[in-house]
């Protein structure tokens, strides 16, 4: 181009439309940098929030785990308690029954040797 124009005497035109390209070339490039910077800065900013985020959540599901824990662990007590209560009551109520069986067996046994006793008695009448 610079040939070109040196024929026709435009040199200097020339060297300053391409002055002006490689300026805005220039600009243009320097925009494109700052640019890319703020860019960096906003993932910059954007990898701190989600890493405090992150912090956050893993401390609020360590919370729940340790309450989590410590319900299982109360329900596991009390599991354990009830299952000892009814043991107990089942107890209780095994040795009532058996106690209650005992005695309504002795009361079948005396009234079974009160009816023997009258059927003695009244063999010995009807023999008379």
């Amino acid at each position: 181009r610079l040939l070109s124009a040196a024929h026709t005497g435009e040199v200097s035109a020339v060297i300053a439309e391409q002055m002006q390209k490689l300026q805005e070339s220039e600009f243009q490039n320097q925009s494109m940098r700052d640019a890319a910077i703020l860019l960096e800065k906003q993932i910059q900013i954007l990898r701190k929030q989600l890493e405090s985020q992150l912090e956050d959540t893993e401390m609020q599901l360590a919370k729940c785990l340790n309450e989590n824990n410590l319900i299982v662990s109360n329900l596991e007590k009390n599991h354990l308690d009830a299952m000892q209560k009814l043991h107990a009551i089942m107890v209780t109520k095994d040795t009532e029954f058996s106690s209650q069986t005992n005695e309504h067996l002795a009361e079948v046994k005396r009234k079974n040797d009160e009816i023997e006793s009258l059927k003695v008695k009244q063999e010995r009448l009807l023999q008379q």
